[in-house]
């Protein structure tokens, strides 16, 4: 390794022996773990610790070389990239133990690095196809929308909006530091705008008159 006579090419692959190969991005699938207070509390080598010593489903166990790229995110979760999308799929509403306590998985979305919004309080008569239209005529088409919440087929009310952009798009921002919190769709009346952002959901600022 130290071998002085050795190629560029050489020393360079030598030194990058110890971290996973680089494949394609079509095999790499973004997982997370919401786990808001143990990543506040633990560092993340306590974590990483406990998450490869302690227990876990075999399903985990069993596929360990699939996952890769572990990140710890302060007051958030965890994220991590898994190479199969077999066992991608059968991780999903896993729980791994992590420092003494369970967490889930949450199930792979191909649109998880997108920007979304959760549509709250949404009035009875909004329909769906009226939730897409505003988007439309606002100049930013959702690319998926579906139930913000579904737990073993019980799907809640609310809708989660999610958009072909990593930013928010314009039509949910009054400026570039003010986010929309509430929209009319349809004239059916107002629902409650939930940013993927929580910053923004901090406070309720009044609805912008051009946006209604």
């Amino acid at each position: 390794m130290l071998d002085p006579t050795r190629s560029t090419s050489d020393k360079k692959f030598a030194a990058l022996a110890g971290v996973p190969q680089a494949g394609s991005n079509d095999l790499a699938f973004p997982m997370w773990i919401p786990a808001k207070d143990l990543t506040a509390t633990f560092s993340d080598t306590e974590i990483m610790t406990s998450l490869g010593s302690g227990p876990q489903p075999a399903i985990w166990s069993a596929n360990t070389q699939h996952l890769r790229d572990f990140k710890a995110v302060r007051s958030a979760g965890i994220s991590f990239v898994c190479t199969n999308r077999d066992v991608c799929s059968k991780l999903g509403d896993q729980h791994v133990t992590i420092c003494d306590k369970k967490y889930r998985i949450q199930p792979y979305s191909k649109y998880s690095n997108w920007y979304y919004v959760d549509l709250q309080r949404l009035p009875d008569d909004a329909t769906d196809g009226e939730i897409y239209d505003w988007f439309v005529d606002h100049g930013t088409p959702p690319v998926y929308i579906s139930p913000s919440h579904t737990v073993q087929g019980l799907r809640s009310r609310s809708r989660r909006v999610h958009f072909n952009n990593k930013n928010p798009p314009l039509s949910l921002m009054i400026d570039a530091a003010t986010p929309l919190r509430q929209v009319n769709i349809g004239g059916h009346g107002y629902a409650v705008i939930n940013h993927r952002r929580c910053e923004f959901n901090r406070e309720v600022p009044p609805l912008h008159p051009c946006l209604a």
